[in-house]
C-alpha cells in the first residue's frame, strides 16, 4: 500500500496542504533516507486486485457492523453498503467507481484523483489501487528503474521458487 496510498502528503512539509496534489510522496522520503534501496513492486491483475478488495470490504463490513459493537460512524463504514457480495452488485460499484473517476478527472487531473482523500473515500471501490502506470510514473521520477523488480503475483503463485530464486539476485543475496 506504501506504493500507491500516500493520502497523508499533506503532513509533509515541503508540500502545499492546500494544493489538490503533492510535489513530495512517500519516494522522495525513502530516497532522502536511503537513496539506494532496491524496491520489490508485486503487482496483480487489476480487476482480481479489485475484486479481492471488494469481497474483502465487504467481509469487513458485515462482520463490523454486528449490533454488539459500537462502530464510529467514518467514512470507511460508510462506503460500502449493504448490498449483497456477488458479481452483478460488483460490476455495479465498478461502473459507478469508474463514473466517479471520469469526473474526478476532468476536475483535478489524474494525480489529483490519485492523492486526493474524497476520491478514495467517496467511490465504492479503490480504483486507483489499480493503476499500477500512473504510480510507477512517481516512483521512476525519484528512483532509477534498475531500483525496481516488478513481480506479478500470478507468475509468484506459478513459480513460486523461480520468482524467489529472481529475487535473491536482485537483491544481491545467496539462495541458502
Amino acid at each position: 500500500m506504501d506504493f500507491w496510498q500516500a493520502f497523508d502528503w499533506r503532513n509533509i512539509p515541503q508540500n502545499n496542504p492546500q494544493s489538490i496534489a503533492p510535489k513530495y510522496i512517500t519516494p522522495d522520503l525513502i530516497k532522502h533516507i536511503n537513496p539506494n534501496i532496491k524496491i520489490i513492486l508485486m503487482i496483480r491483475d487489476p480487476v482480481e486486485r479489485l475484486y479481492s478488495h471488494y469481497i474483502h470490504d465487504k467481509r469487513f463490513i458485515i462482520r463490523e457492523l454486528d449490533a454488539d459493537r459500537n462502530i464510529p460512524d467514518d467514512l470507511y463504514i460508510r462506503r460500502i453498503s449493504d448490498k449483497k457480495v456477488d458479481p452483478e452488485t460488483f460490476d455495479e460499484y465498478v461502473k459507478s467507481s469508474i463514473d466517479l473517476y471520469i469526473k474526478c478527472i476532468r476536475e483535478y487531473g489524474i494525480r489529483g484523483c490519485l492523492y486526493g482523500m474524497r476520491i478514495f473515500y467517496d467511490k465504492r471501490l479503490p480504483l486507483v489501487a489499480g493503476l499500477y502506470n500512473e504510480f510507477l510514473k512517481d516512483w521512476l521520477r525519484v528512483f532509477k528503474k534498475e531500483q525496481f523488480l516488478i513481480i506479478k503475483f500470478e507468475d509468484y503463485i506459478k513459480d513460486t521458487g523461480g520468482v524467489m530464486a529472481k529475487v535473491f539476485e536482485f537483491l544481491d543475496v545467496g539462495m541458502y
